[in-house]
């Protein structure tokens, strides 16, 4: 369980000469993402949701208000991984899939046949990838490495920041539907900036605008009694969740 009180990140922007004013990328979020539970998170660009993404998962520590993992305000080591949107910055081009895989193995203490598995759970078949390059593969193909990389140690939480933007439409209803067999085992925060993956996926949905949580509820409350005129905006333009991811 992941637990935020009232988590605040501020920038100043300068608006003259030695003048500045505050932004709140993020506004006073408390909240808390529950086990065994896909937690989605959407909104605007701009909304906030990469940078809660950051502070959630350590890598951006400057900010306000406190944070607890299990009751503890200390994350413990690969409890929580991270999945960019960009699998360009996080996959070495001139490696092998096999390299990578076993290097993540290497560094877990995780069996390489255990990683091996991961990697055909998240849709790749190693014996047609594992000689395959980072460079020779496909931006949705990067993305799945991605994620089976992030699940290879069996962390408590992974969070998703669009993490599945380069795939197409079949893959995604692929990997989309992985995430909910996975949950059994490893909670999940996917973040996306289309209400319909996020539904499609989630059990739970947060709605971000301007650095704050303006909704949070239920999928089906959300989609079908939405409190909020912005949640009613995203909804609009993105009609019959059901059938569209």
């Amino acid at each position: 369980m992941i637990q935020l009180d009232g988590i605040s990140k501020v920038y100043k922007i300068r608006s003259g000469y030695m003048k500045y004013h505050d932004l709140y990328a993020l506004d006073s979020i408390s909240t808390t993402f529950r086990n065994n539970v896909i937690s989605g998170i959407t909104g605007s660009s701009g909304s906030g949701k990469t940078t809660l993404a950051n502070i959630i998962t350590g890598y951006d520590t400057d900010y306000a208000g406190q944070i607890l993992y299990n009751n503890s305000p200390v994350r413990t080591a690969g409890s929580v991984r991270y999945v960019f949107q960009d699998p360009y910055i996080s996959m070495n081009p001139v490696k092998t899939v096999e390299w990578h895989v076993s290097t993540a193995a290497s560094i877990n203490n995780v069996e390489i046949s255990d990683a091996i598995e991961k990697l055909e759970m998240a849709g790749m078949d190693y014996s047609i990838y594992k000689d395959r390059y980072g460079h020779s593969l496909s931006g949705g193909e990067l993305q799945k490495l991605a994620l089976a990389i992030s699940i290879i140690p069996e962390p408590e939480f992974i969070v998703l920041d669009e993490a599945f933007s380069m795939m197409d439409s079949i893959t995604l209803f692929k990997t989309l539907n992985f995430l909910k067999q996975l949950k059994k085992n490893i909670s999940i925060i996917y973040i996306d900036h289309d209400i319909n993956r996020v539904a499609f996926a989630s059990d739970y949905v947060y709605i971000l605008n301007h650095g704050k949580i303006i909704e949070e509820n239920y999928t089906d409350n959300i989609m079908n009694t939405p409190l909020n005129d912005f949640t009613k905006e995203l909804i609009k333009y993105s009609p019959d969740y059901h059938r569209r991811i």
